[in-house]
């Protein structure tokens, strides 16, 4: 096997058919950059898919020491984590029914059990929630009484997710919880909880909306026309249907910046069309895309999985694919730096690259580089903080 095969071997792993990895070379593993791979493997959230994809075709053998162990002890934990969101989804859900709480669970369980089909291989680090924003109260007393508490991150932009000022970084939470709360109401549509130290339940993050509604125009009170109710872990759980599920992961996967991109959300909307596909209603998507809008995002998704992963998948006819899109994504690398992530060592370089790619990022929606204009605005003014000793490194 050529060394350079490295992506093509992880992301081959990815195939939901389980063809892409049968038909992997059985030689030459040995030379194969294998902490490369670990590493995009874990930052990327597929080692544990692509652990299970080794075991399964017989090439996790081939793997070398020290890495066979630590994939193997992937999976170990991935079931420590099944068991734990098992734990957490029974104690929530009863928590939220005693409570007269309307809920439904998004991406997370939906994608674990019905998409990917084995929990341990669809990591999720926190229990995303939706409940009626005039439920958030009793929600929110709901979880205290599970022991949760409401989470003040311990740096928060004081610019809300805009970001058009420097963030403001300290060990401590910059801003009280109450400030802290107004900015998740208004920018982030959600509330997060965690637990103490040593409680292996899952984090809690009580959502009212699904996404920016500039982006996503999902009404909150209409959410629940789209949701039904399925076995989930074992329970009855009302979930997103299978449309609306697509069009959120594909929001969720696209609004990343292409240096914080996550093959994971990526892998979440071609399973979901191989897995779901033959029975997405087709006139309930276009009547959903018209009333949420997403359909720039889900055909994105679309055109960027087909060029980062080396196998074909089946995709509803929407659009043709965008000529201009794949411009910008072929002069930017994109395809490349969603996976690799870059970094020159030399500083300069790497700030000259990275604003590049980012603006290349923003062409292919068609609209001015903000992701690279933000970060250069956000660099000098972190500078001229800095000069003035108005900024704190953690």
């Amino acid at each position: 096997m050529n060394p350079g095969s490295a992506r093509r071997v992880l992301l081959s792993a990815l195939d939901p058919s389980n063809q892409a990895p049968a038909r992997l070379s059985t030689e030459g593993w040995e030379d194969l950059p294998w902490t490369w791979i670990h590493d995009r493997a874990m930052k990327h959230k597929v080692a544990a898919l692509f652990a299970s994809r080794m075991e399964e075709h017989g090439h996790a053998e081939k793997i070398p020491e020290p890495f066979r162990a630590k994939l193997a002890k992937v999976l170990v934990d991935a079931d420590a984590r099944v068991e734990a969101t098992r734990h957490t989804l029974v104690q929530v859900s009863e928590a939220f029914r005693r409570a007269k709480i309307d809920f439904f669970a998004t991406k997370g369980p939906f994608l674990a059990e019905k998409v990917y089909g084995d929990p341990r291989i669809r990591p999720f680090s926190d229990l995303d929630v939706v409940v009626r924003k005039d439920q958030l109260g009793g929600a929110e007393r709901a979880l205290v009484e599970l022991g949760y508490r409401f989470y003040n991150a311990p740096f928060i932009s004081r610019h809300s997710e805009e970001r058009r000022g420097p963030v403001v970084r300290s060990r401590k939470p910059a801003i009280s919880d109450a400030e802290a709360r107004r900015l998740y109401l208004e920018h982030h549509r959600c509330f997060p909880f965690v637990l103490p130290n040593g409680d292996d339940r899952r984090p809690v993050d009580l959502h009212w909306a699904l996404a920016n509604p500039r982006v996503l125009r999902a009404a909150p009170e209409r959410l629940w026309d789209w949701t039904t109710e399925e076995t989930v872990f074992g329970m009855k759980l009302r979930i997103l249907k299978p449309e609306a599920s697509l069009v959120h992961v594909a929001v969720h996967a696209m609004e990343q910046a292409p240096f914080s991109f996550k093959i994971l959300h990526l892998c979440d909307v071609v399973w979901m069309l191989h897995r779901l596909g033959p029975t997405l209603r087709m006139d309930d998507l276009r009547k959903l895309l018209e009333e949420w809008g997403g359909e720039g995002h889900l055909l994105r998704a679309i055109q960027l999985a087909r060029r980062v992963f080396p196998f074909r998948f089946e995709a509803p006819p929407l659009a043709a694919k965008s000529r201009w899109t794949d411009f910008c994504y072929r002069a930017g690398g994109i395809d490349g730096v969603v996976v690799d992530h870059p970094k020159p060592a030399n500083g300069a370089a790497r700030l000259v690259s990275t604003l590049a790619r980012e603006a290349w990022w923003d062409l292919s929606w068609r609209r001015p580089p903000r992701i690279a204009r933000r970060r250069l605005g956000n660099g000098v003014a972190k500078w001229l903080a800095a000069a003035k000793g108005r900024y704190a490194e953690p």
